[in-house]
């Protein structure tokens, strides 16, 4: 399975960051391969659309998972629902660790 995580860098004790769409980047974690990978957010400090775009980056990495700390917000759950993406939301301030833990079954 693969998750999507929005943090800063790819380090298991970075936290998440509590911007799904304006995050400065985003973490793939690829339990097949036990793999960390970071992809960068280019489109943080656009005006809007910011977490449709995120939402868009998600499902081309792969993502079967994203675990935000916050929201994702409506306009990125519905694109991510529409690819079957499933969203863990509103964890908190926690680890990449923490949040793997708590995403998987």
């Amino acid at each position: 399975m693969k998750y999507l995580f929005p943090a800063k860098n790819a380090d298991w004790n970075t936290r998440l960051e509590s911007r799904f769409g304006r995050a400065a980047g985003f973490v793939l974690y690829d339990d097949a391969k036990d793999s960390l990978a970071f992809i960068e957010n280019p489109n943080q400090n656009e005006g809007h659309g910011v977490g449709i775009q995120a939402a868009q980056t998600a499902i081309q990495s792969g993502a079967e998972v994203v675990v935000a700390s916050g929201p994702v917000g409506p306009k990125a759950s519905e694109v991510l629902n529409q690819a079957n993406v499933k969203i863990i939301a509103d964890c908190g301030e926690i680890t990449l660790k923490e949040a793997l833990d708590k995403a998987k079954p």
